[in-house]
């Protein structure tokens, strides 16, 4: 898929990617990996340290036709792993040897937290160590280990934090994305300072809502296919998870039609539901089941 959304780091990210969430049985993955990149033409793949799936994903990659150089790859730091410099830059590690490559196209913060209790309720210390943590990545990206370097789950406060002292700004903020979700304030926060945004979750659950089966009867299209395109046409980058070689495909093919502005307005109507399908990254009580995971 040659359409894609420009970093201010110099990245091409690709605008839509697959997730992989979940997916950690290597039959599987190489297989969707196969379909995807080699049959399909996806060239972006979201992972992440929690995901479990890093070993999996590099020994697809290592296994289909398409050279790395082609595949824009993401993965995330988890909460236990922004400690300090040299932690980080062992998870870097780890990561770049269970994905079999030399260097990380994307590398995002995954949650404004760390593991320890004390740091994330002291919101002074808590920031502090997120800025840390961006230098390290910042020193990782001058070195050309890391290609882009953003974040993900982030709200503009934890973002003024990081753009006050960053000398490399993030390229990009990944959050949960879909119109049942009012992201309004980060959306725009993210434009103005020209930070990418991926979105995620972006069809889960949401297909049999009568106002997206509505416009996919209107368009000719499927109702994941129309929540895809929603989120291009606010200019957010998706990642849509499948393991159905159908759906997979279907997923890529939304850059033949457009969403009327009538209709991207009833979908975007819907955001007044508010609601959430993973942790908030203002609440502390999401917090607290993050380092249960």
């Amino acid at each position: 898929m040659k359409e894609v959304f420009e970093l201010t780091t110099g990245g091409k990210l690709p605008k839509v990617g697959l997730g992989t969430y979940r997916a950690t049985d290597q039959n599987e993955v190489n297989k969707v990996m196969k379909w995807a990149i080699d049959d399909m033409g996806y060239r972006n793949i979201d992972t992440a340290h929690f995901y479990y799936n890093e070993d999996q994903i590099g020994a697809a990659l290592n296994s289909i036709k398409t050279p790395r150089k082609d595949v824009f790859i993401t993965t995330k730091l988890w909460v236990h792993q922004i400690v300090d410099e040299k932690t980080i830059r062992q998870a870097v590690n780890e990561a770049l040897k269970k994905l079999q490559t030399d260097y990380i196209d994307l590398l995002l913060i995954h949650w404004p937290y760390t593991s320890d209790q004390k740091i994330n309720y002291d919101n002074d210390l808590l920031l502090e160590t997120l800025v840390n943590a961006w230098t390290v990545m910042e020193k990782l990206y001058k070195e050309g280990t890391l290609k882009n370097i953003g974040v993900s789950n982030f709200l503009p406060k934890d973002l003024d934090a990081i753009l006050e002292k960053a000398t490399v700004p993030p390229a990009v903020n990944e959050i949960e994305f879909h119109p049942f979700l009012d992201q309004d304030t980060s959306v725009n926060y993210c434009k103005k300072h020209n930070i990418q945004v991926i979105g995620y979750r972006t069809i889960y659950t949401h297909r049999e809502h009568p106002v997206v089966v509505a416009i996919a009867k209107e368009v000719n299209k499927t109702e994941a296919q129309v929540l895809i395109r929603w989120g291009i046409q606010h200019g957010v980058a998706m990642i849509p998870k499948s393991t159905n070689e159908g759906r997979l495909r279907q997923n890529t093919q939304v850059f033949d039609f457009s969403l009327s502005d009538d209709q991207m307005k009833r979908l975007d109507a819907l955001k007044t539901a508010n609601k959430r399908y993973c942790c908030d990254p203002s609440s502390k009580q999401s917090l607290d089941v993050l380092l249960t995971l």
